[in-house]
């Protein structure tokens, strides 16, 4: 798994024999983090991988002081033998690869197997699992990043959140046969997401008003700002029609391509071909809708735009088709609130 990460994620390929200088290419948490008493500035985007102790539940951010608190220095996962990492790791933390931290967080029982870690000059291990099941939103550690940042008052500190959590068309039932196990999981773990997610704003809030930070200096945009912009458009007989498509359409790779297809025609019909830019191969990209154009978007595009990315599966690789979808929402979402979000990032002043 953490090879794939590498490749497909990355760009680095660690299980090409030829790479001589594998370990010193590989990404790593110095490229997030740097010692404070460094001369080199932190750059961003940072990224935090969670994960969660498997023995007792508790949230597992992979950070540098916490690797090193840990002393961890070696990874025993997917293979039973124990691979040596970099001694620095247990000095500093900063020499820990970006792609473990990933496989540890992607760590979900009963579908990819716990990521266990060595512990140096002892026999236990450390077992880490997906970070959602102590906090699926990772909002406590991006809370806890921005209180201690000494540099900024709280009350000038602020949030975004990207919400991929969509619904679709799934069925809230099953039908009468055995269930699998894989089915068993995927759904006990589908509806412990979305009960959390009920309760997510209020979640967000208490914690920002135990570091003082102000509730309204953040901001929630994804799939829900397109379902809730649906639920305000006026509904058409063509909406209509395609709610009856969609749900007798199956999850089938064939099926979502000709339903792609079929939405890529009917916006370059009712856009025009001049209002998309073209690629390197002189295809049009439906991701480069102009955005003076978005307004004009009615209940059945909108309607397929959320039904479609939703049902975009995480995966190590997304199809064109798949990249246009997602690429596309977002824009729209960030369109949807534009208002709010220059209101969030405007600069503030006596920081």
């Amino acid at each position: 798994m953490a090879q794939r990460l590498d490749l497909e994620v990355l760009q680095y390929d660690s299980s090409n024999p030829e790479n001589q200088n594998k370990f010193k290419n590989q990404m790593r948490l110095a490229d997030f983090f740097v010692p404070k008493d460094s001369k080199k500035t932190p750059e961003l985007p940072m990224m935090v991988a969670n994960g969660t102790a498997y023995n007792n539940g508790e949230r597992f951010p992979f950070m540098p002081h916490i690797i090193r608190a840990l002393k961890i220095n070696s990874s025993l996962a997917p293979n039973k033998a124990s691979i040596p990492l970099d001694e620095n790791l247990i000095n500093n933390g900063y020499d820990f690869p970006l792609t473990y931290a990933i496989t540890a967080s992607s760590a979900f029982p009963g579908v990819l197997p716990k990521t266990k870690f060595g512990i140096k000059n002892q026999d236990k291990i450390l077992c880490v699992i997906d970070g959602g099941a102590s906090d699926n939103m990772g909002y406590e550690t991006l809370i806890e990043l921005l209180h201690n940042d000494s540099k900024v008052k709280d009350k000038n500190k602020k949030a975004l959140f990207i919400d991929c959590l969509g619904q679709g068309k799934k069925a809230p039932f099953i039908n009468d046969e055995k269930i699998r196990l894989i089915s068993l999981l995927e759904t006990a773990s589908l509806y412990t997401v979305q009960t959390r997610y009920m309760t997510f704003e209020r979640d967000v809030e208490n914690v920002l008003e135990r570091y003082k930070i102000p509730t309204s200096n953040y901001q929630v945009i994804g799939f829900t700002t397109l379902r809730n912009h649906l639920s305000d458009l006026k509904k058409d007989q063509q909406y209509e029609d395609l709610v009856t498509q969609l749900k007798n359409t199956d999850d089938e790779a064939a099926s979502w391509l000709k339903v792609h297809d079929d939405f890529r025609n009917l916006l370059i019909a009712k856009f025009g071909a001049e209002s998309f830019k073209k690629d390197k191969n002189g295809e049009l990209q439906l991701s480069s809708l102009e955005k003076e154009k978005f307004k004009d978007f009615g209940a059945s595009e909108l309607l397929m735009l959320y039904e479609y990315s939703s049902h975009v599966e995480t995966k190590l690789k997304i199809t064109p088709e798949e990249k246009e979808m997602l690429l596309l929402s977002g824009r729209f979402a960030a369109y949807l609130k534009t208002k709010e979000l220059k209101e969030l990032l405007a600069e503030n002043k006596g920081l």
